[in-house]
């Protein structure tokens, strides 16, 4: 982030070329087919941010996909348009999120057949509990357990029912982002 801008406050920017940029400076033109926009967060502290769609101009039919590549989710914008995350400290986030800019593409029939959520039980765990079950896994699909750095902590393969136990034996207290082997993501506390 350039020095001096938005000093002690939460700044979000866009990647054009190398450059920041304000996410609202790209043109319509830009916004093709496909087109991922990178973005640069920068957080004065450890907490909670949301980043909240304030306006959208030139984009009626668009669809845009906010992906967080740290907890591997896709937010579709235009059906929640707040989206909080996490940083455990101050930090220029480079690489942790992406815009996708689909202009009137489609993207789903509504025919296709939702995979089962993913669930935690026990959820919040406890370290000392030793373990907790992770429902609504792809058959024989591995599952992963990461802190807020990103870090992989934990991981395990799903049974035949789709069920993976997932060790949480020697974990911190704090919360953590489960990921299926397909993407699918959701909180687990560790208390």
């Amino acid at each position: 982030m350039r020095p001096g801008r938005n000093v002690g406050v939460p700044t979000l920017a866009a990647l054009i070329d190398g450059e920041e940029a304000e996410i609202s400076a790209l043109a319509p033109a830009d916004l093709t087919a496909g087109v991922i926009v990178e973005l640069v967060a920068a957080v004065p502290a450890a907490g909670a941010y949301t980043v909240q769609v304030g306006q959208w101009q030139h984009l009626t039919g668009t669809a845009v996909v906010l992906h967080d590549r740290l907890t591997h989710t896709r937010y579709d914008l235009a059906t929640r348009p707040t989206v909080l995350f996490r940083t455990p400290g101050a930090a220029t986030l480079a690489g942790r999120f992406a815009l996708e800019i689909n202009l009137g593409r489609v993207l789903s029939t509504g025919l296709d057949v939702a995979p089962r959520a993913l669930a935690v039980w026990p959820n919040p765990a406890t370290a000392a509990g030793g373990s907790v079950q992770v429902t609504g896994c792809l058959r024989g699909a591995s599952v992963a357990v990461f802190d807020l750095t990103g870090r992989r902590v934990a991981s395990a393969q799903a049974d035949a029912t789709g069920t993976a136990p997932l060790v949480t034996r020697g974990l911190a207290a704090g919360a953590y982002v489960v990921r299926a082997a397909d993407g699918r993501t959701t909180r687990l506390v560790v208390e």
